[in-house]
């Protein structure tokens, strides 16, 4: 008879080059980012354990790494047929620390197609990864008898165990459930895990109703994203006011810093960039007047604590260019550790997960707000296009 297998669940592994060069790199700043953050952001792990916050990749140490996992999880997308087109996108990327018994209880990672770890330092001990069978009891209520044990032990085992060796990189699917055993050695096990999905460059299809907002991954790349903070330099930023031009921290608690002649130099190819990408998608979806191009670009930060109120980008009690906005563009250029997402009320619990390089686009008389940061910086970059016309 002809065999097939069903339901096969893919795994892969690598040991990447030049890891121990990477990983004295990620060693000395992962201990850092916990002497700074001590608390972390708790998850699935347990006991005498950190866990950082998941935008590792936008620090300069992890740059290797995250050149590493993109090229992997390009390869995997070949391997699995994905379609032709679409790219790997990073969207979590944290640190993990276990020391003397620290583990991580079982779980999976929603929200993503695969998800991975790559380790930094495994001393002898420390406690294997363990996947655990997706197919839950059934395989195993009838088990064979097998002449051959060891060759169909993966067939019968309820779970997979992955011994941690520095340097090696693991992908599987982001569903699969898992846990990582104790750590049994007197030195901690550290490692870096993340999160990835698939994304193409898909021109917005024709909404049926008018969307609340509409996200655009990676309109800027990490390059884009390093140019802007270099343009930036010692920018001296100020307060942020609202509508009467006063300060009204209850209301709005931000820093910003207006980049005058956005339109032109030295701004011009991040406007150009952006207002390329406004005019698809206001084609596509919202249709509003924005012949008169765009306002000067502002960019805001978002310090701990601090936040900006319920509101709408257009004021036409205001007059003036606030007056003429119809189209807002809020993009991310680096993610708070916690907190601080662009929310619409009229979206509901629709809340945009934004990672850094992601825009998204909302009709300027549409409310929404900057909840208040947790933990981190939030910082973003806000353009309006406007209609034609006089004051």
């Amino acid at each position: 008879m002809q065999r097939t297998d069903l339901f096969s669940t893919p795994l892969y592994t690598q040991d990447v080059e030049g890891a121990d060069a990477l990983n004295q790199l990620l060693r000395a700043d992962i201990v850092e980012w916990e002497s700074i953050d001590p608390d972390g952001m708790p998850r699935s792990n347990r006991s005498a354990s950190w866990h950082s916050g998941v935008n590792a990749f936008e620090r300069a140490a992890f740059v290797p790494l995250v050149k590493a996992v993109v090229e992997a999880a390009t390869d995997v997308f070949c391997a699995e047929g994905y379609a032709g087109g679409s790219r790997v996108r990073l969207t979590e990327m944290w640190a993990n620390v276990l020391r003397p018994g620290g583990f991580n209880a079982i779980h999976d990672h929603g929200g993503c197609l695969w998800s991975g770890v790559y380790y930094v330092a495994a001393p002898e001990g420390i406690g294997d990864l363990v996947l655990l069978d997706p197919r839950g009891n059934a395989p195993f209520l009838r088990r064979p008898s097998y002449g051959e044990a060891r060759k169909m032990a993966s067939r019968i085992a309820p779970l997979h165990n992955i011994s941690c060796r520095p340097g090696r990189l693991v992908m599987f699917p982001s569903w699969i459930q898992h846990h990582v055993e104790p750590n049994e050695s007197e030195e901690p096990r550290i490692s870096v895990s993340f999160n990835i999905e698939q994304v193409s460059r898909r021109r917005p299809a024709e909404p049926t109703g008018v969307p609340a907002y509409v996200l655009v991954p990676e309109v800027l790349s990490r390059d884009d994203i390093t140019c802007v903070y270099s343009q930036l330099g010692d920018s001296a930023w100020r307060a942020g006011r609202v509508g009467d031009g006063r300060p009204r921290p209850e209301i709005r608690n931000n820093d910003v810093f207006w980049a005058d002649g956005s339109l032109g130099e030295p701004w011009h190819w991040l406007y150009a960039k952006l207002a390329r990408q406004a005019e698809l998608v206001n084609e596509r979806v919202y249709k509003v007047d924005i012949s008169g191009g765009g306002q000067t670009m502002q960019f805001a930060r978002y310090k701990p604590g601090r936040k900006y109120g319920e509101h709408a980008d257009a004021d036409v009690d205001r007059g003036g260019p606030a007056a003429r906005r119809t189209l807002s563009c809020v993009v991310v250029l680096r993610n708070a550790e916690r907190g601080g997402a662009t929310t619409f009320p009229r979206a509901g619990d629709s809340t945009p997960y934004q990672v850094a390089g992601d825009a998204i686009f909302f009709r300027a008389d549409e409310r929404h707000a900057a909840l208040p940061v947790e933990a981190g910086v939030r910082d973003t970059l806000v353009v309006w296009f406007q209609r034609a016309g006089g004051d």
